[in-house]
């Protein structure tokens, strides 16, 4: 079902992966990433990673349901994009466009200068999302492995400048 999209009904906020309800999507979305790629190409992070204090996991609902997930981990100055996916019947709406566009923000919140994430050859469209969000290639990074089935991408980000006390 392709849900209606007016501007107030689509709302992207953190939320808490161990929910049953988003439970259900990251099912969901293992499922579809299963059925695109050999297990040997798919790293799934653990909910209990999803929910730590270093991850910032986001949902995206439109008119309260909800359509989509994407996770920012930080690990030092350096942000990774991770489980990022809206369901295939709200696809084309802009959706993960948002989804990105908050976790750029919480990276620059946090301090992050550089974000990175790894994408499937077989997703053209992510590929497509990323490149018009300026993530240009880069060389494989760790924890992953060369694959002709991976695409590595990154950005440099501009952090918020923290503001100095009056004086």
């Amino acid at each position: 079902m392709r849900p209606r999209r007016r501007s107030g009904d689509v709302h992207v906020s953190p939320a808490d992966p161990g929910s049953e309800e988003v439970r259900r999507l990251l099912a969901e979305r293992d499922a579809y990433f299963a059925a695109l790629y050999p297990e040997r190409n798919t790293t799934l992070l653990p909910v209990a990673t999803l929910a730590g204090p270093e991850v910032t996991f986001l949902i995206v609902r439109v008119g309260g349901e909800l359509i989509g997930c994407g996770a920012l981990i930080a690990q030092g100055r350096v942000g990774e994009l991770k489980r990022f996916y809206v369901r295939p019947g709200a696809r084309r709406l802009g959706l993960a466009a948002r989804l990105l566009v908050a976790a750029e923000r919480r990276a620059a919140q946090l301090g992050l200068w550089r974000l990175r994430l790894e994408v499937g050859r077989r997703q053209p469209a992510a590929i497509a999302l990323y490149r018009r969000a300026g993530y240009r290639p880069i060389r494989c990074f760790s924890p992953y492995r060369p694959d002709a089935v991976c695409t590595f991408r990154g950005k440099v980000h501009r952090p918020v400048p923290r503001r100095r006390p009056a004086t």
